[in-house]
């Protein structure tokens, strides 16, 4: 149950942000940078070409079997996603260096 409730958080997530379902390459390009980050996948998407009310989304992924620290860029930050829950709506808010548990994600939002 507690995986389903986590999926539907994502999809729901998805649903309400127009910037993670462009479908014309070159604005998937011109809004999409990776982060530097040891052992974390990460991204930030720009949300204003595609008209979403979020101007920046990211996307931290921990695919090791251990904690892997990482670091959001400077600010304040609305949390959608960790490893324990995902919604649509802000969950938390963080503002600066967070521990990702092994296999992992993070989605932030401002």
């Amino acid at each position: 149950r507690e995986v389903e409730d986590y999926v539907r958080g994502l999809i729901a997530f998805r649903k309400d942000h127009p910037a993670l379902r462009m479908t014309d390459d070159a604005m998937v390009r011109r809004s999409l940078r990776p982060l530097p980050a040891d052992h974390v996948i990460a991204w930030r998407i720009d949300g204003r070409p595609s008209g979403d009310d979020l101007r920046e989304i990211v996307i931290a992924a921990n695919g090791e079997a251990s904690p892997q620290p990482f670091e959001p860029p400077r600010g304040r930050w609305k949390v959608y996603a960790d490893a324990e829950v995902a919604s649509a709506e802000p969950v938390g808010e963080i503002g600066g260096a967070v521990t990702l548990p092994p296999y992992s994600m993070l989605v932030l939002g401002r």
